[in-house]
């Protein structure tokens, strides 16, 4: 697993003189100063922007999507840790995965960040496959969320 990370930092150190220059353009100015912190740390802030602040409501709404997509990581890899179906490999990457969207000051982006869990969707057809009255609703409502999606993106209103 570290294979990837050590040489994606090479390839920073060779173009721009910096192992972590990722880790440094996320705590600059243009990324609102965000850092490496516990979960908790970056729920609290999202939660803040979602109940606290005065935004718009279309602000609120993406923040609020944030805080879902992020408590529904940590419950699927909580969920692939207890039921033990996939190898601990595949789980440990699900886990890598979601820590590395949360553990900032402040959650941005976690639900595309969290579309590499593929080994959460393995084993949620694991799953279905023993239970097939269950599938059409999944089918259904992942078409429905796919639709709502392509609306909201070919409508321009993704942005915020």
């Amino acid at each position: 697993m570290p294979v990837p990370v050590l040489l994606f930092g090479a390839y920073l150190r060779l173009h721009t003189g910096d192992w972590l220059a990722w880790f440094h353009a996320e705590g600059s100015v243009s990324f609102d100063y965000r850092h490496l912190d516990w979960p908790w740390v970056g729920a609290r802030a999202t939660w803040d922007s979602v109940v606290i602040s005065p935004l718009p409501a279309s602000s609120t709404y993406v923040f609020a999507a944030e805080l879902a997509w992020g408590v529904a990581g940590g419950a699927v890899c909580a969920a692939l840790w207890i039921r033990r179906r996939l190898p601990v490999s595949l789980t440990t990457y699900c886990t890598m995965v979601w820590l590395l969207s949360v553990c900032v000051s402040y959650w941005i982006s976690v639900p595309r960040y969290e579309l590499a869990m593929f080994p959460a969707v393995i084993a949620l057809w694991d799953l279905l496959a023993r239970r097939p009255d269950w599938r059409a609703a999944v089918v259904a409502a992942s078409a429905g969320l796919f639709a709502f999606g392509a609306g909201i993106y070919a409508s321009a209103r993704w942005l915020g």
